[in-house]
């Protein structure tokens, strides 16, 4: 004992000393187990020197042996916290009843200590020493060099909580305090928690890059795990630099784990691979031009670092290439060439190698480029894709913050074009694969329909979009006249597009679609595959073949006579107008062929399936529970035995009867159109236009009865006495329409308004033929309307109709002014006052006053009504006119909002919100 005060005897044989501080800790440390030994077995001994009694004045005193000492209340060990120093490894831990072991180096067993660190990740030390501890409440373990290197990986972050918020914590396991009484529970798992310091900024020091496989292996000090799989390390995070200095930026490789804190490897795409494989196009350092290799990681490529600290490390990253000594197919590696141009306003990094793949990558475009006014579209950056010839063959239309990658090569022979599209897909597919043999499929079906002689072009186009949010507009991809003659052949690979990315594909021959996407389109012959995920695919005009592929997909067209199939999953397909060939494939699916003449192809037979009619479609459901629903179908045609004819009128049901019967044939597309279009006919009717077909020569004796006899029975026809016009009266009518079955509605005369479910957006407007042809999206339900003055969506938006050129300016001044659209009332009551010939300037004048724009200065009212109006901000010169033509009193507010909106430019802006129709009453 050290600093323990001395005391007076209770008695002649008794007395009690209360230790210090000090010495009950040291003595604690030893003492380690209730009762009269320790738990290494030495019997406790309290020996007394010389003159511990003081009142004893002669002889030696001393007693050192055979005082047992009962020991009691034994404290548990515990720990309380820790520090961890990343740097160099020493592990300080505090905590209380901190117990010694007989022996050196041995009280604490560092195997029994666990850290949490990131995403909840534990690691338990394997061969850091044991130790001492310093004192009852303190010990240091040095983690070893193993240790150390697993232990930093999950503490990514100075503190006491990881990057990804887990709290750290040290648990220490059963009998991690070595001297502590081994019937006594020391399991001290949570609540322990551990401040961090030192933790190192990561960075890459080298890398080695095969170019035969792919993988990127890259070394590099303070790698850093992040919670959750495959995301330790941001793979379009990382530029390479090579040949010519061009640089290229990965894409769509897959994010990785890190192996251990010094390495991870990539594993690229194809797209990326054969991208890289152009800068990267000799074995070493450096490429054929001797520009040395390099590889950039941007800010926040390590996803686990600290969001605070700066991560990036652009330079001196050194790339150990791997190259075969020759190459050949579309990715091959020869000598390549690299040139940037400026094109509508971005810049195109084009790299053109010896084989003939020319690859352009456009990075995402910002919303301040400068356009270049002979582009196509205003609103983006149009990149064209030309021929050896340097005639456009297509154009890739970018909205801001999108950007780009293309690549493959030009005017192929047809046997050559084959062989890129199989060693594209396949490189996106993976090869022989059930889904990548029917995409092949699909791209030779359509190779098929060309001449021996027609060349092709096969392009890979890779979208992207900065951040996690989808563009306001669509992606556009616009083929031209010469495409038809030299098609391109586009894989569009999707698969990481932020959800609700819209493609446009307008005048394009072929294009196979890789990912879950939304694909629409206008006019042109489309030849158009899905993969396996889910699809949104509805093109425009013209006769289309699309294929849904695998995934539960919607799938379109909205006019023209298609060719349309669902494929595996539960899809909903439709033909719109036109005369249409639907095939839902397997699955539960949904088929309306919209108006025309339209059939269906079912597999197996008409037995094996139980028939239910359900208002105006028809559900067949198979014997295996399978069920597809079919609405505005005419024929269903089966792999086997007799087709199901669907009729919609008793008219329909005759003619049906008469072709199946007795020429043994169904209606023909013309035959049909003609029958559901003869406004009046009767059953007479088509009696006689049967008995003028020259194949019902021989018929012209048989009667009516005769001809018909058995119709009632005949259960391969179905009747539907379905109600296909409604024609309003003079009054105001206001509601919904049933849909489903392709409808005729006319409002007539008054003030009419037309409900719909959703919102504008899921639907397309068109107007063809005097009517308004609203194509339901969701569905392929259609309305033929006419003599209506505005739709009304449950979403709130509004379709106003105007009747005069005049109307139309009105209904868009709603939206210059208050930047919304014109409610049904607002539209009823404008009307009128157009009707009675209100003054303009009145009407002005009350937009201009319900607007309160007043505070806004002329530069800022000039900015607000263009946005509003036009969808973008007025460039330099517009702005300097207006100003001009506002300082100088040549045109008022009022009257500079009217003027734009009348212009065509509003026109095409608002055509969702304003539709005009002169031919209306």
């Amino acid at each position: 004992l050290t600093d323990s005060a001395d005391v007076e005897i209770s008695s002649g044989t008794a007395f009690t000393i209360t230790l210090s501080a000090t010495d009950k800790a040291a003595i604690n440390q030893i003492v380690n187990k209730n009762g009269a030994a320790s738990t290494g077995g030495t019997t406790y001994n309290l020996a007394a020197a010389d003159d511990w009694n003081t009142n004893a004045t002669t002889g030696d005193t001393a007693d050192a042996t055979g005082n047992g000492i009962t020991a009691s209340n034994v404290a548990v060990p515990a720990i309380t916290s820790a520090t961890y120093n990343a740097s160099t490894g020493a592990l300080a831990v505090t905590g209380s009843g901190f117990l010694k072991l007989n022996g050196a180096t041995n009280d604490i067993d560092a195997s029994k200590l666990t850290f949490t660190g990131e995403g909840g990740d534990t690691y338990t030390l394997t061969d850091s020493a044991d130790v001492e501890i310093t004192s009852g409440t303190a010990f240091t373990v040095t983690l070893s060099s193993t240790d150390k290197a697993a232990v930093n990986q999950i503490v990514n972050k100075n503190g006491i909580a990881s990057t990804g918020g887990t709290t750290y914590n040290l648990a220490a396991a059963e009998n991690w305090a070595a001297g502590a009484d081994a019937a006594e529970n020391v399991v001290d798992a949570t609540g322990n928690g551990i401040t961090v310091s030192n933790v190192a900024v990561p960075v890459v020091t080298s890398a080695t890059y095969n170019a035969s496989s792919g993988a990127l292996a890259v070394t590099g000090s303070g790698f850093l795990k992040a919670g959750g799989t495959a995301n330790d390390v941001d793979a379009s995070k990382f530029t390479f630099t090579g040949e010519g200095g061009g640089s290229y930026t990965l894409t769509d490789t897959a994010d990785v784990e890190i192996t251990s804190g010094t390495t991870f490897t990539l594993a690229l795409s194809s797209t990326d691979k054969a991208a890289v494989n152009l800068l990267l196009n000799k074995a070493g350092t450096a490429s054929t031009d001797a520009t040395t290799y390099n590889l950039a990681a941007a800010e926040d490529w390590m996803a686990g670092a600290d969001a605070v600290a700066n991560v990036a490390d652009l330079a001196g990253n050194v790339i150990t290439a791997t190259v075969a000594s020759s190459s050949s197919g579309t990715s091959g590696n020869g000598n390549s060439s690299s040139t940037s141009t400026i094109i509508d306003g971005v810049i195109a990094s084009t790299l053109k190698q010896s084989n003939g793949t020319i690859v352009t990558t456009v990075a995402p475009i910002s919303s301040d480029r400068e356009d270049d006014p002979a582009s196509l579209f205003r609103a983006y950056a149009d990149i064209p894709v030309k021929n050896s010839n340097g005639n456009t063959l297509l154009t890739m239309s970018l909205p801001a913050d999108t950007g780009l990658k293309i690549i493959g090569r030009q005017s192929l022979n047809l046997r050559d074009a084959t062989i890129d599209v199989i060693q594209y897909i396949e490189e996106l597919l993976g090869s022989d694969t059930p889904l990548n043999n029917e995409m092949i499929n699909q791209a030779n079906k359509f190779i098929s329909t060309l001449t021996v002689d027609q060349r092709a072009t096969v392009q890979v186009v890779t979208p992207s979009v900065a951040g996690n949010q989808s563009p306001d507009m669509p992606i556009v991809i616009t083929g031209t006249a010469l495409e038809r003659n030299e098609p391109v052949l586009l894989i569009i690979d999707a698969s990481n597009l932020p959800s609700g990315t819209i493609i446009q594909l307008d005048q394009v021959a072929f294009a196979s679609i890789i990912g879950a996407s939304r694909i629409i389109g206008g006019s042109g012959e489309n030849f158009v595959a899905g993969d396996h995920q889910p699809q949104f695919i509805v093109l425009g005009p013209d006769n289309d073949t699309l294929s849904g592929g695998g995934g539960a997909d919607t799938v379109g067209s909205l006019s023209g006579s298609d060719q349309i199939s669902g494929d595996d999953g539960d899809d909903t397909i439709f033909g719109g107008s036109g005369n249409d060939q639907l095939n839902g494939g397997e699955g539960n699916d949904l088929l309306n062929g919209g108006s025309g003449f339209d059939s269906a192809i079912q597999a197996g037979e008409l037995t094996g399936y139980q028939i239910v009619t359900d208002g105006n479609a028809i559900t067949l459901t198979h014997s295996d529970g399978t069920a597809d629903t079919f609405t505005d179908v005419e024929l269903i045609h089966f792999t086997n035995g007799p087709g199901l004819a669907i009729a919609y009128s008793s008219v329909e049901a005759v003619a049906h009867y008469l072709v199946r019967t007795w020429l043994q044939r169904d209606l023909t597309a013309d035959e049909g159109n003609a029958v559901q279009n003869w406004q009046g006919a009767g059953s007479n009717d088509i009696l006689a236009a049967f008995r003028n077909l020259p194949e019902a020569i021989g018929l012209l004796n048989k009667s009516n009865d005769e001809l018909l006899a058995g119709m009632e029975t005949d259960s391969t026809i179905i009747q539907i006495n379905a109600v296909r016009e409604i024609v309003a009266g003079e009054s105001d009518d206001e509601g919904y329409l049933p849909l489903g079955l392709a409808l005729n509605a006319d409002g007539g005369a008054g003030y009419d308004v037309l409900h719909m479910p959703g919102k504008r957006g899921d639907n397309h407007l068109e107007f063809v033929n005097g009517h308004l042809e609203l194509t339901q999206l969701s569905t392929g339900s259609m309305l033929n309307l006419k003599n209506a003055e505005i739709i009304a969506f449950d979403s709130g938006e509004t379709v106003a109709i105007a009747h005069n050129p005049t109307e139309g300016i009105l209904a868009r001044l709603f939206h210059s002014f208050f930047n919304r659209d014109i409610t049904p009332a607002e539209w009823r009551l404008g009307q009128q006052a157009l009707e009675e010939q209100m003054d303009p300037e009145q009407i002005l004048e009350w937009f201009e006053q319900s607007a309160n724009l007043g505070d806004l200065s002329d530069l800022e009212y000039i900015q607000t009504i263009y946005s509003q109006t036009l969808g973008r901000s007025a460039n330099e010169a517009e702005l300097t006119l207006q100003l001009s033509r506002l300082d100088g009193g040549q045109i008022d507010r009022k009257w500079l909002a009217a003027e734009i909106a009348q212009t065509p430019e509003a026109d095409v802006y608002l055509l969702g919100s304003v539709m005009l129709h002169q031919a209306w009453i």
